[in-house]
């Protein structure tokens, strides 16, 4: 046993997880585009014609996918740190 593994076993890491908008969905893409708009999630839902319940859900799966914590950081991870899109070109 290592004094850095007490337990007697070493931990894999988690994988890398990718952070950009390619690993969006076509209609979470949507949903970024319009938060990043500053729209609420029944402003998003009305111009989708979806529920506000659904946009909920999108959005929580988008800030997991770009490891945002909330709607700023989830907005300034799409712009980038020099406020630019990071859409593919």
């Amino acid at each position: 046993m290592r004094a850095d593994d007490p337990w007697g076993y070493s931990v894999t890491p988690f994988p890398e997880r990718r952070t950009d908008e390619r690993a969006l969905t076509p209609r979470e893409r949507e949903v970024l585009a319009l938060v990043t708009r500053g729209l609420t999630n029944r402003e998003i839902a009305h111009a989708l014609g979806s529920a506000p319940s659904t946009v909920k859900n999108q959005l929580s799966s988008i800030m997991a996918k770009m490891q945002a914590a909330n709607r700023t950081e989830l907005a300034s991870r799409a712009h980038g740190a020099d406020g630019r899109s990071q859409r593919p070109t």
